[in-house]
């Protein structure tokens, strides 16, 4: 084991060397040439030790299948070539593509790869989990209340400025209610939003100094904006 791992030294120092060498500042179709043969050398070695030793390079091989050089190609080979503890290509673009902290895809992860290079940081996310407010805010309607506005005080001059007056002062009313139910809630979950009035039956009467007085009777129907909670995992 101890003259195998000094093997892989030797090709990663080779590798390295020959990066120095090879790959200094060139553009245009030479330096793509280089960097190309550097990478296939790289490839060809892995590939030749892992047919003639596989079970010692499966052991052994990731170490040089992560180093820095030629990333991610030279890893998205090893794991085609079946390395111990390196993903595949699609593995990768998989695990890279998880939404951060959705219980459900590190899940899905874990199905599609049971296996996989990456389980068992997705078993120590799914460990973990909390709850949290999605970044969403959903419209709804939260509460419907009966109320009653009383007769205009001072009456108005006439029924119509009574009847103006009784519903200005029942909009009123309705926000005020809808904004305090609000308030039972931490102001992360929900928001008020508006509040309209329905069933609406005003009774308006005549004063004896000739003015008019309206009162009316209500639903208030209260509209919030709520997040809903969500597990997060990690």
């Amino acid at each position: 084991m101890e003259w195998f791992t000094a093997a892989f030294r030797l090709i990663r120092l080779k590798v390295s060397r020959l990066r120095q060498e090879w790959l200094r500042p060139i553009g245009g179709p030479v330096g793509r040439m280089r960097r190309r043969l550097v990478l296939l050398i790289g490839m060809c070695s892995i590939a030749a030790a892992v047919f003639a030793f596989p079970g010692t390079v499966m052991s052994t091989g990731s170490r040089l299948c992560k180093t820095a050089v030629f990333q991610p190609r030279l890893a998205d080979f090893c794991g085609a070539m079946g390395i111990e503890g390196i993903p595949s290509h699609d593995e990768r673009l998989a695990w890279e593509a998880l939404p951060a902290g959705d219980c459900e895809a590190i899940e899905g992860y874990r199905r599609r790869y049971p296996k996989g290079a990456f389980r068992s940081v997705a078993d120590a996310r799914l460990a973990i989990v909390r709850v949290d407010y999605g970044p969403q805010w959903t419209d709804t309607t939260s509460l419907r209340d009966n109320l009653y506005a009383r007769d205009s005080l001072p009456p108005f001059p006439s029924q119509h400025g009574a009847e103006a007056d009784v519903e200005k002062r029942a909009q009123a009313e309705a926000v005020e209610r809808c904004q305090d139910s609000s308030f039972t809630v931490p102001r992360e979950m929900a928001r008020f939003s508006s509040a309209d009035l329905t069933k609406k039956r005003q009774s308006c009467r005549g004063s004896a100094d000739g003015g008019f007085a309206c009162s009316m009777s209500f639903t208030a129907v209260c509209h919030m904006r709520i997040r809903l909670p969500r597990q997060v995992c990690g």
